[in-house]
């Protein structure tokens, strides 16, 4: 089980490959419901994003860029998550929009 109580490089590490494979990773084409699923598949890799996984306040948070859709205002074209421990996930983690 992940401890993110505290920082360590291993679990930032760990944690960005987890963002990468939730966020930056297509779905396989069985994973589809619907053809308007397909607008879900990303476009950018984790570095064109800029992708930043930090610890701060005592919380594990991730953030990314949507450079490719440049009709977003600023404020919009950053996402910010918070990310918290779920055994119930297949991946062990919920990200938490803020």
């Amino acid at each position: 089980m992940l401890d993110l109580s505290r920082y360590t490089e291993s679990t930032r590490r760990h944690l960005y490959d987890l963002v990468v494979a939730i966020q930056f990773t297509p779905p396989h084409p069985d994973e589809l419901d619907d053809l308007d699923d397909v607008q879900l598949v990303p476009t950018l890799s984790p570095d064109d994003a800029g992708l930043t996984v930090f610890y701060a306040f005592g919380r594990w948070f991730a953030a990314w860029e949507h450079v490719n859709q440049p009709d977003l205002v600023p404020d919009q074209r950053l996402e910010l998550v918070r990310i918290e421990h779920d055994p119930l996930t297949p991946d062990g983690i919920l990200l938490y929009e803020l």
